[in-house]
């Protein structure tokens, strides 16, 4: 391909691409203050890794916190008088819940730089991680426990689930804000 020379010019005219050219992100990127580990010399990636893991632990104990529930409840026994469908459909609604728990966990995990970027699927995400958790904050105000926290580690591990709910709140809702 010859090279043409633009009217008036002696340098030739750059030939017409036939690729599309990239979209140049024209929005200054705020400076960010360091956080407290970033200020001691933590790389933030390790922020992330670690923030990451005590939010995955964090999700764990909640799904041990969910495995007991059938067990103390005794579910087996509880539902043995519905018919089969009610006591199917129970399990699964169980099962579909624990999946989404762990997903979270493992999408805060393996994904923390994406959730972080405030970009707006990040955001959607967060919004949505933030509305799952505070619905079950909510709930924790109207269910009846009362009559099975019979122990002093059932008392302790229930208000340690609402302290849990109220910090994904707090942490997935900043991540959709900020």
């Amino acid at each position: 391909m010859t090279a043409r020379i633009a009217r008036g010019s002696a340098r030739p005219a750059r030939p017409k691409s036939r690729t599309p050219q990239r979209a140049v992100n024209t929005r200054r990127s705020k400076a960010k203050a360091p956080g407290l580990l970033e200020s001691l010399g933590v790389p933030p990636r390790l922020v992330r890794r670690i923030g990451g893991a005590l939010l995955l632990v964090c999700v764990f104990g909640v799904l041990i916190a969910s495995a007991i529930v059938p067990l103390h409840l005794d579910w087996r026994q509880s539902f043995a008088p519905l018919p089969k469908l009610h006591r199917q459909l129970y399990w699964t609604y169980g099962g579909y819940i624990v999946l989404a728990i762990t997903a979270f966990g493992l999408i805060s995990l393996t994904c923390s730089r994406e959730l972080a970027s405030g970009t707006p699927l990040a955001r959607a995400l967060a919004t949505y991680i933030t509305i799952f958790w505070g619905i079950r904050l909510a709930l924790q105000t109207v269910f009846d426990v009362k009559p099975h926290l019979t122990r002093w580690w059932l008392v302790v591990g229930y208000h340690t689930l609402t302290v849990l709910f109220l910090f994904f709140v707090g942490v997935f809702g900043w991540a959709a804000v900020v």
